[in-house]
């Protein structure tokens, strides 16, 4: 009797844990190449923001928030379309829209849109900008300013990685920021700009 107690109790065990293991949420992988955070839907590419930062990140009112556990810190986004300041979007005065800044964007659509996403590699914050085929063909040539006192400058090289969307990336400088990144100064601009004068310029930046 006691014997199949153990051999029941034994048998038992294993149910468990193999129920255990076929009920189980599976573990989220999430995609390192940026190809796979832009997602199609119709004529729109919409840049996935939680799996870029691997559920650390989103896009509200305020800008990009990043969320990470030893890393936490809300950076602004604004924009400029040929000198205008504007926050998420620029429309003409008949109210047709000309400029948006958003992971939404439409190519070919005659709206220049443009994306700025922040995410924690390592030790460092690598900035990922994103411009759809309409900033290509208007915004010319685009170049890219960064830093606490946008000290560093290139032009940008921009890569196809989703039809329609293209995606340059560069390092953000930590020296701009302060008080375990609360404070910041500086930043990155990309544009038809240089560091020395941005007035009359078409560019976004994050802040």
């Amino acid at each position: 009797m006691q014997k199949k107690l153990v051999v029941l109790g034994f048998v038992l065990v294993i149910v468990i844990v193999l129920a255990f293991l076929l009920i189980r949420p599976a573990a989220v992988e999430f995609g390192e190449n940026p190809e796979d955070w832009v997602k199609a839907d119709g004529e729109l590419r919409r840049i996935d923001i939680a799996e870029a930062t691997g559920l650390n990140g989103f896009f509200d009112e305020s800008g990009v928030q990043l969320r990470y556990p030893d890393l936490t810190t809300a950076l602004g986004l604004e924009g400029s379309y040929k000198g205008a300041r504007f926050a998420r979007e620029y429309r003409a005065e008949e109210g047709s829209l000309l400029m948006r800044i958003t992971p939404d964007m439409t190519p070919n659509d005659g709206v220049i849109e443009g994306f700025i996403l922040e995410r924690k590699e390592g030790t460092k914050l690598v900035a990922y900008l994103f411009v759809d085929e309409d900033w290509k063909k208007l915004v010319r040539p685009t170049n890219i300013a960064w830093g606490r006192s946008f000290g560093s400058e290139r032009a940008a090289e921009f890569q196809e990685i989703s039809p329609g969307i293209h995606l340059d990336k560069v390092e953000e400088d930590l020296g701009r920021f302060s008080d375990n990144f609360l404070g910041h100064s500086g930043g990155i601009v990309v544009g038809d700009m240089s560091r020395e004068s941005t007035q009359g310029r078409t560019f976004i930046k994050i802040i």
